[in-house]
């Protein structure tokens, strides 16, 4: 997966890594691609296209739309965006163990203090650190 410069905030071109998991979800989804195509993508089709045609990107705001119709549809609560994955990512990360600076790679923050804003810390956060010190 690419994400191209004109589609993110810092305006770079980014390729983050991805589990075993997710690559061969992506993989099942390229075949289901091809199915409906009739072909195999060529270099500038895009494999989640937008809504006219295989060279348009879909847009944010349209897989913001599909994820909020989805949750609604499976009965989950409003206000899921796809930002609060985002969010959910770093906080999940951190509390795993991740750096910092390796949480910023697959978030895309540019600085430590951008990506602050993103983890979550609960009182069991403040107590686990406090106990891994001996505290």
């Amino acid at each position: 997966m690419v994400f191209i410069k004109s589609t993110t905030k810092t305006k770079t071109t980014r390729e983050p890594r991805i589990g075993d998991r997710l690559a061969a979800k992506v993989e099942r989804y390229r075949g289901r691609w091809i199915k409906r195509h009739g072909r195999e993508p060529r270099p500038r089709d895009l494999v989640f296209p937008g809504r006219f045609g295989v060279s348009e990107p879909l847009t944010r705001q349209a897989c913001d739309l599909a994820l909020r119709q989805a949750c609604q549809a499976a009965g989950l609560p409003s206000g899921m965006s796809l930002h609060s994955f985002r969010r959910s990512l770093a906080t999940t990360m951190v509390q795993s163990g991740a750096s910092l600076m390796t949480v910023s790679r697959f978030t895309g923050h540019a600085s430590l203090e951008q990506l602050r804003r993103y983890v979550d810390v609960s009182p069991n956060d403040e107590m686990s650190a406090l106990e891994a010190i001996g505290g």
